[in-house]
């Protein structure tokens, strides 16, 4: 485990502070250092542990790159990708309560998720007020550009939703790409 390969300070450090729950301040107390040597501890551990990752998952690949289906397991795929974010969304978030911000992104995003699946979309995830579909895979069909883009004059008008909660109209952001992306096909289980 890449936790036991840190030398004993850090780890330390490094548990205490994400998995303790711990200030910076009580790390220090704790290993009987400065608050400052406490956060080098920190940050050099967590270094450490980026590289250690890094190692360990391109180890993984390099080793399932020499499996004899490895190739089989991808493939190269045109799709479209729907990206869509609400534009100064900080704001709402701040100068309202979360009960009035939190019901109406549900409203919206729920909305939004409604017609990306009318249009063969698949939700691929929500970040916060983003969301992102994918047309094309992993079922891939020749018009998932013209259903990406179709689907865009239907979704929900923002400011209907938002100012039905008694919140600001605020902007939202579409944006439509058509990358090459790597794919797994869909497999029969």
């Amino acid at each position: 485990m890449a936790l036991n390969r840190l030398p004993e300070p850090n780890r330390q450090a490094l548990t205490m502070y994400y998995l303790g729950e711990s200030s910076i301040k009580e790390v220090g107390r704790a290993l009987g250092t400065s608050s400052q040597a406490a956060k080098m501890r920190i940050h050099r551990a967590r270094k450490q542990l980026q590289k250690e990752i890094l190692y360990m998952v391109t180890d993984t690949l390099k080793r399932q790159a020499h499996s004899p289906d490895f190739k089989e397991r991808f493939q190269v795929s045109d799709i479209t990708i729907f990206f869509s974010d609400i534009t100064g969304f900080a704001g709402v978030t701040t100068d309202y309560p979360p009960e009035v911000w939190i019901d109406a992104l549900y409203e919206y995003m729920s909305e939004m998720a409604d017609i990306l699946f009318q249009y063969e979309g698949v939700l691929d995830n929500y970040e916060g007020d983003s969301i992102m579909g994918i047309f094309g895979a992993p079922k891939a069909y020749d018009d998932h550009a013209v259903k990406g883009c179709r689907h865009a004059p239907c979704l929900p008008e923002l400011g209907t939703v938002f100012t039905n909660h008694h919140s600001p109209p605020t902007k939202c952001s579409h944006r439509v790409r058509r990358p090459h992306a790597i794919t797994q096909p869909r497999r029969a289980r």
